[in-house]
């Protein structure tokens, strides 16, 4: 199973709990933010997506390389949380940003034992967890 995007910590936990018993692996979507306008778009115009006030203050006034890092630094947190709770997390491209996609596999996971870097045929890095 997999899920779409999420933007609230303690949605990893809630999934955890309401998805325990299905006996399925579940796979909970994490995708950086490209800046406060993806992020507004994103919580206001796409059904079941709630991206916290905090989270898009974070953003606010930031553009290019500045939000992107921003975005990023969000996603690792997300990523962070996720793992708490599942033993890997599927990353999702933002507007064919490949590049942020990269760039978060890279750093997500880092401080959790056992992780490892996978390639895969897009020649992309896929991380995934012992659990």
């Amino acid at each position: 199973m997999m899920t779409q995007p999420i933007f609230d910590p303690a949605l990893a936990r809630i999934t955890r709990e309401k998805t325990r018993e299905l006996g399925v692996p579940v796979l909970v979507g994490v995708m950086p933010l490209l800046n406060s306008r993806n992020a507004e778009f994103l919580h206001n115009e796409v059904p079941g997506i709630v991206i916290p006030e905090g989270m898009r203050d974070r953003l606010r006034g930031k553009e290019g390389a500045e939000a992107n890092a921003e975005g990023l630094a969000i996603a690792r947190d997300l990523c962070d949380a996720v793992l708490e709770h599942f033993p890997a997390s599927i990353l999702i491209t933002p507007l064919m940003r490949y590049d942020l996609t990269s760039a978060s596999a890279s750093m997500s996971g880092q401080r959790r034992p056992g992780n490892r870097v996978l390639r895969v045929k897009s020649g992309l890095p896929v991380r995934t967890f012992d659990g």
